[in-house]
């Protein structure tokens, strides 16, 4: 059965909460011991890559396609989004001299758009209606 995607929605929005609040506060520390902020964000991003996985896949989408598709999928999304992340804080915080800390909380939210639409779609999509295999959007 697929689940509404207020449902979905609103799991991801849980998730997303928890784990990127965690990592936000994780990358204040870090940054806080002179970490630079690339790194910081290097090294946060890989654990809530991790975590969004595992409780995405289980709970938000329910998936029951392949796990080893869903993880080559989610791992190009992620490098994807991290990718954008690094250019981003790179840019607007060398170039434009904005402050790192606001950098990375909009990209917090900027990214967690994206990550939804391409997980609910790409990711992990739901069988069809009559039965029949997955949505796919590539065969990757």
């Amino acid at each position: 059965m697929q689940a509404s995607i207020h449902k979905q929605a609103y799991r991801f929005v849980a998730i997303g909460l928890a784990s990127n609040a965690t990592a936000y506060v994780a990358y204040l520390a870090l940054t806080s011991l002179d970490l630079r902020p690339t790194m910081a964000m290097t090294v946060t991003y890989v654990a809530v890559t991790a975590v969004s996985f595992i409780a995405n896949r289980q709970w938000t989408f329910s998936h029951r396609g392949s796990i080893t598709r869903a993880a080559i999928r989610q791992a190009w999304l992620y490098l994807i989004g991290y990718l954008i992340n690094w250019s981003a804080l790179v840019f607007f915080t060398e170039v434009m001299h904005l402050a790192h800390q606001l950098v990375q909380a909009a990209m917090i939210v900027f990214l967690a758009c994206l990550f939804f639409i391409a997980q609910r779609y790409w990711v992990f999509p739901q069988r069809s209606r009559d039965g029949t295999g997955e949505h796919e959007m590539s065969n990757v």
